[in-house]
Protein backbone atom coordinates (compact mmCIF):
# COMPACT_ATOMS: atom_id res chain seq x y z
CA UNK A 1 0.00 0.00 0.00
CA UNK A 2 1.10 3.44 -0.91
CA UNK A 3 -0.05 6.71 1.02
CA UNK A 4 0.66 10.38 -1.04
CA UNK A 5 -0.16 13.59 0.98
CA UNK A 6 0.17 16.67 -0.36
CA UNK A 7 -0.44 20.41 0.36
CA UNK A 8 -1.18 23.76 -1.32
CA UNK A 9 -0.29 26.85 -0.19
CA UNK A 10 -0.03 30.62 -1.87
CA UNK A 11 2.62 31.84 -1.15
CA UNK A 12 3.50 35.80 -2.38
CA UNK A 13 0.73 35.38 -4.87
CA UNK A 14 2.42 31.90 -6.54
CA UNK A 15 1.68 28.24 -5.63
CA UNK A 16 3.96 26.16 -3.32
CA UNK A 17 2.84 22.53 -3.40
CA UNK A 18 4.66 20.03 -0.20
CA UNK A 19 4.02 16.70 -1.30
CA UNK A 20 5.14 13.57 1.26
CA UNK A 21 5.01 9.84 -0.23
CA UNK A 22 5.56 7.01 1.14
CA UNK A 23 5.97 3.34 -0.87
CA UNK A 24 5.13 0.29 1.15
CA UNK A 25 3.92 2.02 3.93
CA UNK A 26 3.68 -0.81 6.37
CA UNK A 27 6.80 -2.70 5.17
CA UNK A 28 5.22 -5.62 3.79
CA UNK A 29 7.74 -8.25 2.44
CA UNK A 30 7.04 -9.12 -0.97
CA UNK A 31 9.14 -12.76 -1.21
CA UNK A 32 10.21 -13.63 -4.79
CA UNK A 33 9.62 -17.21 -6.32
CA UNK A 34 11.67 -19.52 -4.53
CA UNK A 35 14.85 -21.02 -6.82
CA UNK A 36 13.37 -24.14 -8.53
CA UNK A 37 15.44 -24.52 -11.69
CA UNK A 38 17.13 -27.68 -9.85
CA UNK A 39 16.42 -29.95 -6.95
CA UNK A 40 18.21 -32.50 -7.69
CA UNK A 41 22.24 -33.20 -9.00
CA UNK A 42 22.56 -35.62 -11.75
CA UNK A 43 23.35 -38.30 -9.22
CA UNK A 44 20.30 -37.49 -7.39
CA UNK A 45 21.49 -35.87 -4.49
CA UNK A 46 19.85 -32.96 -3.30
CA UNK A 47 21.19 -29.72 -4.29
CA UNK A 48 21.28 -27.25 -0.94
CA UNK A 49 19.32 -24.15 -0.93
CA UNK A 50 17.30 -25.67 -3.51
CA UNK A 51 13.18 -24.30 -3.17
CA UNK A 52 14.79 -21.39 -0.83
CA UNK A 53 13.56 -18.06 -0.67
CA UNK A 54 16.78 -15.69 -1.12
CA UNK A 55 15.80 -12.19 -1.96
CA UNK A 56 12.49 -9.98 -1.96
CA UNK A 57 10.38 -9.03 -4.77
CA UNK A 58 9.84 -5.73 -4.00
CA UNK A 59 11.87 -3.12 -1.98
CA UNK A 60 11.46 -1.97 1.58
CA UNK A 61 9.43 0.97 2.42
CA UNK A 62 10.56 4.18 0.94
CA UNK A 63 9.64 7.81 1.60
CA UNK A 64 10.03 10.89 -0.82
CA UNK A 65 9.41 14.39 0.53
CA UNK A 66 9.37 16.91 -2.67
CA UNK A 67 8.36 20.75 -2.76
CA UNK A 68 6.73 22.22 -6.37
CA UNK A 69 6.98 26.00 -6.71
CA UNK A 70 4.38 26.99 -9.87
CA UNK A 71 5.54 30.88 -10.54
Amino acid sequence: MDLSIFKNALVARQNLQLRLEIFNLFNRANFATPNSAALFNPDGTQIPGATQITHTATTSRQVQLGVKFVF
